[in-house]
């Protein structure tokens, strides 16, 4: 009984010379190495101390979505009044989002959240099979957040976007 040669996600490219393989069996496809450099990276900043600053549409009702690291990317899904947030990990937070790990398969992504929503279902629903196989594959994990407002979004040329749909033409 043989096991099947398994790259190692954590290679740099493709070709023989730049390819490893991965432990065999193992879930995150990382070998030793890697996965010691993950963990490094991970424990460097424990999560308690993560911050992120986003932008994020404001509703009609007050309830922050939408939550992108750019004004446009905001602008492109709804438009709302937009604004800059402080979004960090809180046990007692009132929104939920998916935390990136530094696994080398998250890419330029790696330790950021995303897919921030008020309902922990609605994280769930971003992966075919919930979030439990991503987790058991270091992918990342399911975190609670406490989002602060920090203000109004301000448009690069200094025009605030304190209006839905549309910039005001106030400066500063």
């Amino acid at each position: 009984m043989s096991s099947a040669w398994v790259r190692c996600v954590g290679s740099r490219g493709y070709s023989y010379e730049e390819m490893h393989g991965a432990e065999s069996g193992a879930p995150d496809e990382l070998c030793a190495a890697c996965r010691k450099a993950m963990v490094a990276a991970e424990a460097a900043r424990p999560m308690a101390e993560r911050t992120w600053l986003l932008y994020a549409g404001v509703d009609d009702k007050g309830l922050l979505r939408h939550f992108w690291s750019s004004t446009m990317q905001v602008q492109l899904c709804a438009r709302d009044k937009i604004v800059l947030t402080r979004v960090r990990v809180d046990s007692n937070g009132s929104q939920w989002g998916w935390y990136r790990s530094y696994h080398p398969i998250n890419g330029a992504s790696m330790g950021h959240v995303t897919m921030i929503y008020p309902l922990k279902m609605l994280v769930e629903m971003c992966f075919a099979y919930g979030t439990a196989p991503e987790v058991k594959r270091g992918h990342g994990q399911l975190v609670s957040l406490s989002v602060e407002v920090i203000r109004p979004a301000v448009h690069p040329e200094g025009i605030r976007y304190d209006k839905a749909g549309g910039e005001t033409v106030e400066k500063g």
